[in-house]
């Protein structure tokens, strides 16, 4: 499979770029910050008409790769778009096209975007979770978990542990889970706490908790990304309209270097993203180390090139009004829950170590 995107999936980002910029607007999100809308039914109509989850349960010699699902969530953090699309994309169709097995008619309106699959990754949660597996493929889940996004827009949700994933079907009508809404820095986006009480889960066969992990981080690598991108785009703009001492500010020496040194971070961050979309379809042998590297470089590059944007801006920058603290809450939520660990630089170290042994060999 060829490093770059195909004719078709150039088209389908483009078709979801213009239909997030159509959708999403600073008005639109404040109304739904002001109003406290968690999720927005009528804007995933309009989704589902767009046909943008069905395309990925589509044949295989019709659906687009990874790389088309990690340039959907590029485009969403341009947008800030609020809803998670690119998650519950990777959950369900694009998950169900690669595993079988299971109800057939459930894995079908998975695959046409009937029932939306919500990810919820322990690694990057809050979770105190116990899960008790039985022979016959299904297991029991005790605890909480914290922090939950899209719990309101799912029907299906997916618990990705490292022992394996469990898929609980129709958790909101589940006596056994109890939802309750929190708050999140991010204010575009909902979060939700989930208790479980001996809740029924079904193991899912096929893909591997390490392999869905590797794909979770790439889509949010990709959203840090776009976020990046769209603030490298707005403090450009800005300086060259801005006028000190009568002179454009993207004149200043000073000005420049900072937009130059935003702009050289986006952009590795954006190569390393797509080389680990890449890898995804074309070189398994490295997916492990590429997308620890671009979880790595984004919760590291994100913020500082957002939190420089705004310094860019000046007083307006740091005002309610202007949408760049958005940005900034959008990238740090996903970095404070993505931030490397000890144990995910013992894990990038290893994967390094294995990749330089494939080389050698």
């Amino acid at each position: 499979m060829g490093y770059f995107l195909t004719e078709e999936e150039l088209e389908l980002e483009n078709t979801v770029r213009k239909f997030f910029s159509e959708q999403i607007s600073s008005e639109y999100l404040r109304e739904r910050i002001n109003n406290k809308i968690r999720n927005d039914t009528r804007l995933w109509k309009k989704i589902d008409e767009l046909g943008v989850l069905e395309i990925f349960g589509a044949d295989p010699d019709c659906r687009p790769s990874f790389q088309g699902l990690s340039a959907i969530a590029y485009q969403a953090g341009r947008a800030l778009f609020p809803e998670c699309i690119a998650e519950i994309i990777l959950a369900g169709p694009y998950l169900a096209s690669k595993t079988g097995g299971g109800d057939s008619v459930l894995r079908d309106d998975i695959l046409a975007g009937r029932q939306k699959v919500v990810p919820l990754v322990l690694s990057a949660s809050r979770t105190d979770l116990e899960i008790k597996e039985s022979k016959n493929g299904t297991a029991k889940i005790s605890g909480e978990a914290k922090y939950v996004a899209a719990v309101e827009t799912g029907d299906i949700l997916l618990i990705v542990s490292k022992d394996g994933l469990f898929l609980v079907g129709s958790y909101k009508n589940d006596e056994s889970v109890q939802v309750s809404a929190c708050g999140s820095l991010d204010l575009t986006s909902a979060l939700s706490n989930l208790a479980f009480s001996e809740t029924v889960a079904h193991k899912l066969e096929g893909i591997t908790p390490q392999e869905f992990t590797a794909f979770y981080r790439i889509i949010k690598s990709a959203e840090i990304s776009g976020a990046a991108s769209r603030a490298v785009e707005m403090t450009v703009e800005y300086t060259k309209e801005r006028k000190q001492f009568g002179v454009p500010v993207g004149g200043f020496q000073a000005v420049q270097h900072g937009a130059s040194e935003m702009y050289l971070k986006t952009e590795a961050l954006t190569a390393l993203t797509d080389f680990a979309a890449w890898a995804v379809d074309s070189s398994t042998e490295q997916l492990s180390l590429a997308s620890s590297a671009a979880i790595t470089l984004a919760v590291r590059y994100g913020p500082s090139v957002v939190e420089k944007a705004i310094q860019l801006h000046g007083g307006i920058g740091f005002t309610w009004e202007f949408d760049l603290h958005l940005y900034l809450r959008r990238v740090w939520d996903i970095a404070m829950r993505f931030k490397p660990d000890h144990s995910h630089a013992s894990e990038l170290l290893e994967s390094a170590r294995k990749a330089v042994a494939i080389n050698e060999f």
